[in-house]
């Protein structure tokens, strides 16, 4: 059970088949994933990963920013509201973009199924990965504003 692994765990040990994901304490586990798996398994929804190609950029439920412009960050898409849900303190909304869907939280209910928006996402938020699934962090790569510039060159909003 994540939520309970989550609220009292000092350490997870994150297995898939048999292979250890993740080992390290649950902030570290939500905030700074090794692989794929291990973004979209820890959280609720879990990590959104939109496929680029040869990299997969993921990003949390919580740091995308809705509007109805281009906000200028990193990543500008548009979309659809394909589904709201009111929580209280927070909604949750399903955005479909293109052939791929991602899931929002915010504390923003003003948005109504079907609207037409655009998913802004600021480059301190944004997750890479391999095409095997594997994290590329900063340190990994010579140029990791490439990453970001890749991410943004396919703005569409």
């Amino acid at each position: 059970d994540q939520v309970e692994a989550m609220a009292m765990a000092d350490m997870i040990v994150l297995m898939d088949k048999g292979q250890i994901m993740q080992e390290a304490a649950p902030e570290v586990i939500y905030n700074d994933p090794n692989n794929v798996f291990t973004a979209q398994f820890i959280g609720t929804p879990p990590m959104n990963v939109i496929d680029m190609g040869e990299v997969k950029v993921g990003f949390r439920p919580e740091k995308v920013q809705l509007a109805y412009e281009n906000k200028g960050l990193a990543l500008a898409r548009k979309g659809s509201l394909i589904t709201r849900e009111m929580l209280g303190s927070e909604t949750t909304y399903k955005v479909q973009m293109g052939d791929q869907s991602i899931m929002v939280k915010s504390p923003d209910a003003s948005f109504q199924y079907d609207e037409n928006i655009i998913v802004n996402v600021d480059a301190k938020d944004l997750y890479f990965f391999d095409a095997e699934g594997q994290r590329i962090r900063k340190d990994d790569v010579a140029d990791y504003d490439k990453l970001i510039a890749l991410a943004g060159g396919n703005n569409d909003a």
